[in-house]
């Protein structure tokens, strides 16, 4: 990708390295730099642990293991 295709990607670009094979999503533009996620298929609720809930305060227990 040239410089100027870069300062014009936009939110909900689709992006990868040119070396791997992830895609990441643009979430924002700052002319120099990028922001871009990836997303990943969640299942077996018994492997993972909520760190925050949206629009609530950091609960510190949050920081330990539940059974």
């Amino acid at each position: 990708m040239k410089n100027e295709e870069f300062k014009t990607l936009g939110e909900g670009d689709i992006i990868r390295h040119k070396h791997g094979s992830n895609a990441y999503i643009v979430t924002g533009n700052y002319g120099g730099s990028v922001t871009a996620v990836r997303t990943v298929n969640v299942s077996n609720p018994g492997e993972w642990l909520l760190v925050l809930k949206a629009n609530q305060a950091a609960d510190p227990s949050l920081d330990r293991a539940r059974d």
